[in-house]
């Protein structure tokens, strides 16, 4: 009677356990991260009684927690890449807005400013043509100054957002090194069982982490769990977490990156995926190329346009004025540095400007250059002194003070030329349209020869304004200002005091022309029509892209970079969800499946009190025949 009553307490015993476990994933149907539970039976042990054995009844061998590891690391993965997707989105998104949106863009007060340069050449003397063109060119620098502001706002909230989630990850690593050392508590208590309430909060943890960062982890013999960076930097290692942090940008720039403290001293983290990867992606992929870019458009209009400002006169009389104004600007000193140089920069070559920041770096002997975007190296040539500048990326840096070896500057174009451009001109008459320049044909000349409007090739020739006249000894020579006398090719031109003619036709002995300075008030718009058709010439990239196209193209690639972005996020999701699906089917509270599972572990438990019952009436029986 006891084996039976031992056998029956067993059943009673863990079909009360079953019903506990099944109780506990009901109550958890709506848990995040809870992982069904299972008890599973086994066999006790039977009795030998001599030549066979009894069996004693069941017990517990583990309560088992359902999870596929395989699936759970794969939704870690897919987890950091969608988090990143949907913060690169996100943000990429809000760039094209302001890149696509007419009252944001730069596209219309470009073409703005072009067509009143336009007015001015059409009507060079009129007042309100050239008021116009001042406007219109305040109305383009306000526009890329709020483009700036804009897009530095953006900088902003992602340097706060690295700084929030830095601490937010901090937070994360200390909670799953807290539950690394409770899990060995725990399971050394058990004898080995697992505390599956316990793993599934770490799931938790490093669920929350993968959206901040991409990881990966290895499970150790005891049942921690370290946890390393894409890039295997250790994070967590067993009960011991290392301590994250926000650093400041060693430029002094103020951004924001992450970095882990070691005692040996603060090491750069390589962040990849998750909500901070994305941040990282679209600060260097989008945000830094966008400012770069426009301010290229930007900086390089200010020198096209101070240039042919200066090829032309104003109302006045005066060579033109430069129209804006970019100033130079002190290049960024590392916060490593050891000599005591400075660096200077001015804007000096349109077509030679790049499209991405870079850093100079001198070795003890020579400068060099590299992309800080692309890593490329770049062309350096020069001393860097006053007389014979360091030219690169059409950037003129003069250096100061005595650079030891190991020192590097970073320099930005394209946020200093968005930052400082401005308007310089406000006198509507100091607009110079007309060419410095006029050509005439004597009235007494005999021949069929004449003469264009000329064009000016240097504009500090010193005798540039001298008046000079073209005679012909005869139909084949001709003297220039006395000079001479030079064979004449009708159709080639006639290049003397910073200017170039062509004469064409057969002229007479004795002819003349003059070449002669333009008067103040002249109704000459040669330049301002040169000035005009800047927009569409190819000045920049070595001749090869205008400013028009340029932003055009800037335009077209954010907008590319945003519609990619999305495309890959709905991909990323529907990886995520199919993973999510797969590990659900295992690991999910099925309340059918439960409820048919409390029903049979009910009955079950009911048989085993049964069976108690039975064994306690035997019993009674046998007492009662031996008290007879």
């Amino acid at each position: 009677m006891a084996d039976l009553l031992s056998t029956g307490v067993s059943a009673l015993l863990s079909y009360k356990r079953a019903l506990d476990t099944t109780g506990h994933n009901i109550a958890n149907v709506n848990t995040d991260g809870y992982s069904r539970q299972r008890v599973d039976l086994t066999t006790r042990i039977g009795q030998n009684t001599g030549g066979y054995y009894i069996g004693s009844g069941v017990q517990i061998g583990s309560v088992e927690r359902l999870q596929e590891r395989f699936v759970f690391d794969q939704i870690l993965e897919a987890g950091a890449r969608q988090s990143s997707l949907e913060r690169l989105s996100t943000l990429t998104s809000q760039v094209d807005s302001l890149f696509s949106d007419s009252a944001t863009s730069l596209a219309e007060p470009l073409r703005s400013f072009f067509e009143a340069a336009d007015g001015v050449a059409a009507q060079p003397l009129s007042n309100a043509a050239r008021q116009v063109m001042l406007e219109e060119a305040n109305s383009l620098v306000a526009r890329g100054n709020l483009l700036y502001q804009q897009l530095g706002a953006l900088d902003t909230e992602s340097n706060q957002q690295v700084t929030q989630l830095a601490q937010d990850a901090k937070d994360i690593l200390r909670e799953i090194a807290q539950l690394n050392r409770d899990i060995g508590l725990a399971e050394a208590s058990a004898a080995g069982a697992p505390p599956n309430d316990l793993l599934d909060e770490r799931d938790r943890q490093l669920t929350a982490l993968s959206e901040l960062m991409s990881i990966s982890t290895v499970v150790q013999d005891d049942g921690a769990i370290n946890v390393f960076t894409s890039k295997g930097q250790p994070l967590v290692v067993g009960q011991q977490a290392s301590t994250l942090t926000a650093v400041a940008d060693p430029y002094g720039g103020g951004r924001m990156s992450l970095a882990l403290q070691t005692p040996s001293g603060t090491q750069t983290l390589g962040v990849e995926g998750g909500v901070l990867g994305g941040i990282m992606d679209f600060r260097d992929d989008v945000l830094d190329p966008a400012i770069s870019r426009l301010g290229k458009v930007m900086a390089g209009l200010a020198l096209v346009a101070n240039e042919q400002q200066a090829r032309g006169i104003d109302l006045y009389g005066n060579a033109g004025s430069p129209l804006f104004s970019l100033p130079g600007f002190e290049a960024q000193e590392y916060s490593g540095n050891t000599g005591t140089a400075a660096l200077n920069a001015t804007f000096s070559d349109a077509s030679a400007l790049g499209s991405e920041a870079f850093e100079l770096r001198y070795d003890g002997a020579n400068w060099s250059a590299r992309g800080l975007s692309s890593g490329s190296t770049l062309t350096v040539t020069g001393s860097g002194t006053a007389g014979d500048p360091l030219l690169v990326q059409g950037m003129a840096v003069t250096v100061s003070g005595a650079a030891n070896a190991g020192d590097r500057f970073r320099l930005n174009p394209g946020r200093q030329a968005l930052s400082t451009m401005s308007v310089s001109l406000s006198d509507p008459s100091g607009i110079a349209a007309a060419s410095p320049i006029r050509t005439a044909a004597s009235v007494s000349n005999n021949g069929n020869a004449s003469i264009n409007g000329g064009s000016v090739l240097d504009i500090n020739d010193p005798n540039l304004a001298t008046p000079t006249t073209i005679q012909f000894v005869d139909a084949n020579n001709y003297t220039v200002g006395g000079n001479g006398p030079f064979a004449y090719t009708a159709g080639n031109p006639i290049d003397a005091n910073g200017w170039r003619v062509v004469i064409s036709g057969t002229p007479a002995a004795g002819d003349e022309f003059t070449v002669s300075p333009t008067p103040a008030g002249s109704s000459d718009n040669r330049n301002a029509l040169s000035f005009a058709g800047l927009d569409d010439s190819n000045l920049l990239d070595g001749g090869t892209a205008s400013l028009s196209g340029s932003h055009s193209a800037l335009v077209s690639r954010i907008g590319t970079q945003a519609r990619s972005a999305d495309i890959q996020l709905g991909a990323q999701t529907a990886v995520r969800n199919e993973l999510q699906s797969r590990l659900e089917a295992v690991s999910g509270v099925n309340l059918d499946e439960e409820a048919a599972n409390l029903i049979k572990f009910q009955q079950s438990y009911q048989a085993a009190a049964q069976v108690i019952a039975t064994a306690d009436t035997l019993f009674q029986t046998l007492l009662a025949a031996v008290r007879r």
